[in-house]
């Protein structure tokens, strides 16, 4: 995995790598990370089904106790835990931090007419 990358060096990358590059909006990557089910993770219903870690996330008291108890301290190699969805992608969450175009909330606020939730969008 690939750390300390800052969101503008992602933006740039996006744009490098494929012309009109960009970087996924959140429900992007959560659809991603999902594959499409509504699950509450990209592998089902549980954080460690039958007692096991699917993928590398802080255990204990962040940020001052991390207990590891998925077997890494820090970053795991990113085929460390197996494809963690159906479409076979590897780390969609755990092991480092994930850079989206628009900003991440668990609120979201009715914009005043209208019905549609609004989902603020990042820097442009």
């Amino acid at each position: 995995p690939v750390v300390h990358v800052s969101w503008n060096d992602a933006v740039a990358f996006c744009k490098w790598a494929h012309e009109g590059g960009r970087l996924p909006t959140e429900a992007e990557w959560e659809f991603a990370a999902l594959a499409g089910s509504r699950k509450r993770y990209p592998w089902g219903s549980r954080l460690t089904p039958s007692g096991q870690h699917r993928a590398n996330i802080w255990q204990g008291r962040f940020p001052t106790q991390n207990t590891a108890d998925d077997g890494f301290a820090a970053t795991a190699p990113v085929k460390a835990f197996g494809p963690q969805n159906s479409l076979g992608f590897y780390n969609m969450i755990g092991n480092v931090w994930e850079w989206v175009s628009d900003v991440w909330s668990t609120v979201h606020t009715r914009p005043a007419t209208g019905t549609a939730l609004q989902d603020p969008q990042g820097p442009s």
